[in-house]
C-alpha cells in the first residue's frame, strides 16, 4: 500500500510538474506568439511606410535571394520535421499526458490565428498582384496546418515524451515564423515591384514633360529670335526716322533763316523803294523846274527874235542852247525811265521771293 501511495503520489506530481510545464510552455508560447504578432505589425508597418529610393532594385534582388533562401530553409525544416516525427514511433506509444495534447491544441489555434493574420495580410496586399497570388500565398500556410493538424492528431491521443512535442512545437513555430516572414518578404517585395512600376510611370511622364518643354523651348527660342529681328529693324527704322526729323529740323532752320533773310531784304527793298519814289519825285520836280525854264527861254527866244533881230551868231547860239537843254532834258527822262524800270524789277523779285 505504501509503495502504491509513493507511486500514485509521484504520478501526481509527475502530472502536476507536466501541467506547470504546460502551463508554463504555453506561457512562453503566448509571449513568443505576441512578440511575433508586434514584430509582424511592426515590418508591416514598416513595409507600409518605406519610402523606396534609387536602390529598389537593388532591394528587389535581395528579397528575392531572401525568399528562395527561406522556402529552402522551410523545405529542409519540414523535411527534418516528417522524418523525426516517421521516426519517432509516436504512433505506436499510449495516451499518457492529456495536457501536452491541450498545449498542441493551443498552439494549433494560435498557429491558425497567425494563418488568418496571415491571410487578411495577404488579401491587404491582393491590389499588388491582380491574380490574388501574393507570393507562395496559402499554398504553404496550408501545408504548414496540415502538418500542424496532422501532429496535434497524432500527438493528443499518443503522446509520450515531452521533450519530443517541445521539439514539434517549436519545429512548428519556427516553420510558421519562416512561413510568415517569407510571406511578408513576397509581400514587400511585390510593393516594391509596385513602387518600381509607379516610378517607371512617373519617370515616362516626366520624360514626356521633359520633351515637351524642350519643345516649347525651342518655340520660345524662335519667338525671341523673330522678336530680336523684329527689334533691330524697329531700331534701325526708328534711326532713319531720327535722321529724317534732323535733315527736317536742318531744312526747318534754313527755310527760317531764308525767311529772316528775306523778311530783311524785303524791309530793305522797302527802303530802297520809298528812297527811290523820294528820288522820283525829286526828278519830277527838277524836269518840271527844267520844263518851265525851257518854256520860259522859249518865250524869251520868241520875245527876243521878234523885238530884235540879232545877228546870225546869236541866232546860232541860242540854237545851240536849245538843243543842248533838250538833250538834258532827254536825257534826265531816260536816267529817270532807267530808275523806275529798275526799282520795279526789284519790286517784283522781292514779291516772288516772298
Amino acid at each position: 500500500m505504501g509503495k502504491m501511495e509513493k507511486s500514485v503520489l509521484a504520478e501526481e506530481n509527475f502530472s502536476d510538474f507536466e501541467e506547470e510545464n504546460a502551463v508554463k510552455e504555453g506561457e512562453n508560447s503566448r509571449q513568443f506568439d505576441e512578440e511575433t504578432t508586434f514584430s509582424f505589425q511592426k515590418k508591416l508597418h514598416q513595409c507600409q511606410n518605406e519610402n523606396v529610393d534609387n536602390k529598389q532594385n537593388c532591394n528587389i534582388k535581395n528579397l528575392q535571394v531572401i525568399g528562395v533562401d527561406i522556402l529552402s530553409m522551410i523545405q529542409n525544416l519540414e523535411i527534418g520535421f516528417a522524418s523525426a516525427f516517421a521516426g519517432s514511433g509516436i504512433s505506436d506509444a499510449p495516451v499518457r499526458n492529456t495536457g501536452m495534447s491541450k498545449l498542441v491544441l493551443e498552439l494549433y489555434e494560435r498557429i491558425q490565428l497567425c494563418i488568418s493574420e496571415l491571410k487578411q495580410l495577404c488579401n491587404y496586399y491582393s491590389f499588388v498582384d491582380p491574380e490574388g497570388t501574393c507570393g507562395y500565398n496559402d499554398v504553404g500556410v496550408l501545408e504548414s496546418s496540415d502538418l500542424i493538424r496532422q501532429s496535434q492528431q497524432s500527438s493528443s491521443p499518443y503522446q509520450e515524451d515531452s521533450d519530443l512535442g517541445k521539439e514539434l512545437s517549436a519545429k512548428i513555430f519556427e516553420i510558421v515564423k519562416l512561413k510568415s516572414d517569407n510571406l511578408l518578404k513576397e509581400i514587400e517585395l511585390e510593393a516594391l515591384r509596385h513602387r518600381q512600376k509607379e516610378l517607371e510611370t512617373q519617370v515616362s511622364s516626366v520624360e514626356k514633360e521633359k520633351s515637351q518643354l524642350e519643345e516649347n523651348m525651342e518655340i520660345m527660342r524662335r519667338e525671341v529670335a523673330v522678336t530680336a529681328k523684329f527689334l533691330d529693324d524697329l531700331r534701325s527704322e526708328m534711326m532713319d526716322l531720327d535722321g529724317n526729323m534732323d535733315s527736317q529740323i536742318s531744312a526747318n532752320r534754313i527755310l527760317v533763316k531764308k525767311s529772316s533773310e528775306l523778311g530783311n531784304g524785303k524791309q530793305e527793298a522797302e527802303v530802297h523803294v520809298s528812297e527811290l519814289e523820294e528820288e522820283n519825285l525829286l526828278l519830277s520836280d527838277r524836269l518840271s523846274h527844267l520844263e518851265e525854264q525851257l518854256r520860259y527861254l522859249t518865250d524869251e527866244r520868241e520875245s527876243l527874235y521878234m523885238e530884235v533881230q540879232t545877228p546870225e551868231s546869236e541866232a546860232m547860239k541860242f540854237k545851240d542852247e536849245k538843243i543842248r537843254s533838250e538833250d538834258e532834258m532827254e536825257a534826265h527822262k531816260v536816267d529817270r525811265k532807267q530808275k523806275i524800270e529798275e526799282m520795279q524789277k526789284q519790286w517784283s523779285e522781292v514779291q516772288e521771293e516772298c
